[in-house]
């Protein structure tokens, strides 16, 4: 097997050439160990054709091109003019990685309409194109498993160098990275695992984005490494479940099993002058209750409602001038498939509120300035304990789930012991535009892709080794 980055082209040097014809020049012929008139299959997404590769000695296009006419790119749905890594073997001649980024109806619409806070699919698309790969972006409808095709989104630049997005038909990808939400029994994961069965060679990262709280608790806390780094975490089944909590720790929260920015997350503590106070944040707004526990839920039930909550054993955080933090790590797969952390930012509470959240009304700050505040001398033992609980978690959950980005809440008690308070799937810290921050935000687009292309080497070196 030889893997080459390649032009592919639409044009044939002779003007009676047939459809499925390659082209290529001596030089890249002899790269290749390929003689005139090869008979191969040409593979892109789920589609092959059956192809004559032809040596053209008076090809005048440079060494690493493949020619064919607009016939044989409409076939396999191939846009003109890319590059991208070929493997050539002695029966097939394979194009790609086609890298889908699957995203939801928000992501793809907030890009459209050039909202400020917007997933940035230039990056991924730049990035791809600088190793050899084509990415695009596409929502779960518009896969034509019938077809073995695509109708998805491509990146492109006008004149003023402004990125848009184009409509294209395109091959079905070779890796999957998932930025929409889907949980295990969704519509969505039954149509991704009918592509995998279509074309089992497809590699789906980050699968599962939307997976309940209770879950990632059971497995982490079952585990021996892990389980240090995780508070008491039950499902909550009504007022005595608050009163044992609260008999053991100085705080309970209460969050919902599928939530997430915080959104409907309650801390309750005893009170000495009422009995119990419950906090939560609506629309930026701190709000208090007090009074005795059986009255304080009863207030609770409209924000509550009638979904599933845990209850979690309160952590009294460390705090920075005063006002509790707790720091997020977006940790990523490197091209060697090891965990990093890509990007890190820490929230302070405001006073009195529930949870460090910017959107409940918290701050964003540097963690290292809060972990220097917090720890004093014992900053880089700190650190050093903060990266290796979470790169522990990751390794920990990857055995479980096909991941290669994470989000994490983490945080510190007043004797720097490390806390995991949540996990996030689908993290959101990308679309920031926290000034200053551009070379981190930037990495978390461009580590995914990187990675997937290793692993789709890796796919492709198992598929046509020489045994194969």
């Amino acid at each position: 097997m030889i893997s080459l980055i390649c032009r592919i082209k639409e044009k044939s040097p002779f003007e009676n050439s047939s459809g499925n014809t390659v082209y290529i020049s001596p030089d890249l012929a002899k790269e290749i160990s390929f003689k005139n008139n090869t008979k191969t299959k040409l593979i892109c997404g789920g589609r092959e054709i059956d192809v004559t590769v032809i040596v053209c000695a008076e090809c005048p296009y440079s060494q690493r091109i493949l020619c064919m006419n607009r016939d044989l790119l409409d076939t396999l749905l191939i846009p003109d003019d890319i590059e991208v890594e070929v493997i050539f073997h002695t029966s097939v001649i394979k194009l790609g990685p086609f890298i889908g980024i699957l995203a939801d109806k928000n992501l793809l619409e907030g890009y459209i309409d050039g909202n400020e806070f917007k997933e940035k699919f230039e990056i991924y698309s730049d990035t791809a194109k600088s190793i050899g790969a084509f990415a695009y972006i596409f929502k779960i409808k518009d896969l034509d498993l019938n077809k073995k095709q695509v109708k998805g989104w491509v990146v492109e630049y006008d004149d003023d160098s402004n990125a848009y997005l184009t409509r294209k038909t395109l091959p079905l990808p070779d890796v999957i990275y998932n930025r929409s939400v889907v949980s295990p029994f969704s519509s969505m994961n039954k149509k991704l695992k009918l592509l995998e069965k279509l074309n089992n060679s497809t590699i789906i990262m980050n699968r599962y984005t939307r997976i309940n709280k209770l879950k990632v608790a059971k497995i982490l806390s079952q585990n021996k490494i892990t389980k240090k780094y995780i508070p008491k975490t039950f499902k909550f089944k009504g007022i005595n479940d608050i009163e044992k909590m609260l008999q053991r720790f100085d705080a309970a929260y209460l969050k919902p099993v599928n939530g997430s920015f915080g959104s409907r997350v309650i801390k309750v503590i005893k009170d000495e002058k009422y009995g119990y106070a419950a906090f939560y944040n609506k629309d930026r707004e701190n709000i208090k209750i007090t009074g005795d526990l059986e009255s304080v839920m009863s207030k609770l039930k409209d924000i509550m409602g009638k979904r599933t909550y845990i209850i979690q054993q309160g952590i009294l955080l460390a705090d920075y001038h005063g006002r509790p933090f707790d720091m997020r790590f977006v940790m990523q797969k490197n091209s060697k498939g090891s965990w990093d952390i890509s990007w890190s930012r820490s929230r302070v509470a405001s006073q009195n509120n529930a949870v460090t959240n910017v959107a409940a009304g918290g701050t964003s700050i540097s963690t290292l300035k809060v972990i220097r505040e917090a720890s004093k001398d014992k900053m880089d033992i700190t650190i050093e304990k903060i990266k290796e609980a979470c790169i522990d978690i990751c390794n920990i959950l990857d055995k479980n789930l096909k991941l290669c980005d994470l989000g994490f809440d983490v945080g510190l008690d007043k004797d720097l012991n490390v806390y995991l308070i949540e996990v996030n799937f689908r993290e959101l810290c990308r679309q920031s535009n926290i000034s200053g921050e551009w070379e981190g935000i930037s990495r978390c687009y461009k580590q995914p892709i990187y990675y997937l292309k290793s692993l789709y080497q890796q796919e492709m070196a198992k598929k046509y080794s020489p045994q194969n």
